[in-house]
């Protein structure tokens, strides 16, 4: 566990699809309000996915739970936290 807030839970993992990689998953917590935002997600993901930037983290894999939270799975970047400065 990497952390947790109100909105979801944050693990660091081994990515068993490449050796020595890790990667992020982070999982929401609330359930989405409606379809709409559901669909919104769902597209936000799909465009996330298309991005190859040196300043941005790839997302590996997005879906959904069997109970219904959203989860997003993405490179883990060694570096320092923004969050430290």
């Amino acid at each position: 566990l990497l952390g947790e807030s109100a909105s979801g839970l944050t693990y660091l993992a081994e990515d068993l699809t490449a050796e020595n990689k890790k990667a992020v998953v982070r999982v929401f917590m609330q359930p989405n309000a409606d379809d709409l935002t559901d669909k919104i997600l769902a597209e936000e993901r799909i465009a996330l996915s298309h991005i190859n930037h040196p300043n941005v983290a790839a997302l590996i894999d997005s879906g959904e739970l069997q109970e219904g939270k959203t989860f997003i799975v993405t490179e883990h970047v060694e570096g320092e936290s923004v969050r430290k400065k």
